[in-house]
């Protein structure tokens, strides 16, 4: 989740509602499909890892319980956390990223390129997809995160976000899921 310095405490929320709609949708479980989540500004950090077994109400209380962090916006920092992440997984499968932004990268000294920062996921076969929310997210720089433009979502504002959740999931299930059958427990009910 972006809790940078631009993103509004109505923006966060919405971003947590979006999150856990999408829980409910794939069906998160210690048996099916998994879910971490990192909150990210200038650093990142847990909100929980994929080894924590979390029961939907767990999961949504967690993801309530992140706080927004101001500060820059280091999407290149956000990349390695999830690398790691993603590295100590504990069990083999399919590997998605949704990466939320809501603006650009910052420019500070340091910072990766956003070409390069993806280049590890990549390398361990993570599938990223970016939901790039408001005016201030610059659509030319995150499409080098993802594999094909439709896998970067641009939405115009933050009310507009969850009128996405099954429009969203439902092109993660046709572009992705048909090929990892393991990513959905019910997939049947997102059958485009």
């Amino acid at each position: 989740m972006d809790a940078s310095g631009s993103v509004t405490t109505k923006s966060f929320v919405e971003q947590k509602t979006f999150i856990k709609s999408m829980a409910k949708i794939f069906r998160i479980s210690s048996a099916g499909p998994r879910a971490s989540a990192i909150v990210y500004s200038s650093d990142s950090y847990w909100v929980f890892n994929f080894n924590e077994f979390l029961s939907m109400k767990e999961f949504n209380n967690r993801i309530d319980a992140a706080t927004l962090l101001g500060h820059s916006r280091r999407i290149d920092r956000a990349l390695h956390f999830s690398y790691q992440m993603f590295s100590n997984t504990g069990r083999p499968g399919p590997k998605v990223l949704v990466l939320f932004t809501f603006g650009e990268e910052s420019a500070e000294p340091g910072s990766r390129p956003l070409k390069e920062a993806i280049g590890p996921l990549r390398l361990i076969g993570v599938k990223t997809y970016v939901i790039a929310v408001g005016h201030t997210a610059k659509r030319k720089n995150l499409l080098s995160l993802v594999e094909i433009p439709k896998d970067l979502f641009v939405i115009k504002n933050v009310q507009s976000l969850q009128n996405t959740t099954e429009v969203f999931a439902k092109y993660v299930f046709s572009t992705y899921g048909k090929m990892n059958k393991n990513l959905f427990v019910n997939s049947s009910s997102l059958q485009t």
